[in-house]
């Protein structure tokens, strides 16, 4: 028992030792640091809809137009260019009323 003891204190003395660097060992370079980079944005994502009820189509698409070139118009005089606009989508709906009781 007494030498079972001696060796589990012998290798708890030599455990912490062996673990240690020795001096002198290879060269370290050991660096701490911090990036920040701030860039102004170059891109912007900006959905605009135009929503118009006229009596007939060529009415409802002649007035979606005319706010539509208003909108580009002022896009460009902040500096926007109108190569860098682009449409995603025309979309048309014809709009039904149920006709009125006693209505001819």
């Amino acid at each position: 028992m007494q030498v079972l003891l001696a060796v589990l204190v012998s290798l708890l003395l030599i455990a912490p030792v062996s673990a240690q660097a020795p001096e002198g060992g290879r060269n370290q370079i050991i660096t701490h640091g911090t990036g920040r980079v701030e860039v102004t944005p170059n891109q912007a994502t900006v959905t605009v809809g135009i929503q118009v009820q006229r009596a007939t189509a060529a009415e409802a698409a002649a007035e979606a137009n005319r706010v539509a070139d208003q909108i580009l118009n002022r896009l460009q005089q902040i500096g926007v260019r109108r190569q860098e606009i682009r449409t995603s989508g025309i979309q048309l709906t014809p709009v039904y009323t149920a006709p009125r009781e006693g209505a001819p």
